[in-house]
């Protein structure tokens, strides 16, 4: 059976350590201040595991960098 979405993207999980993965994520939040972002939405853009950038997210949220995940 197809996928019922054949412009459906795989996305290539990047393995970098997880203070690089916290300092891009924390960038990414950054860059798009004021606009409502989900954990997904950084996974996708930058290519992280949904788990790594999940735990982050709450970890920059606890630090007062982020708010509201």
């Amino acid at each position: 059976m197809q996928a019922a979405n054949s412009a459906e993207r795989f996305l290539e999980i990047r393995e970098i350590p997880r203070e690089q993965a916290k300092k891009e994520v924390r960038a990414f939040f950054e860059a798009h201040h004021g606009k409502a972002i989900y954990p997904s939405d950084v996974m996708e853009a930058l290519a992280l595991d949904y788990d790594l950038v999940y735990e982050i997210c709450e970890e920059l949220e606890k630090e007062g960098a982020v708010k509201g995940l």
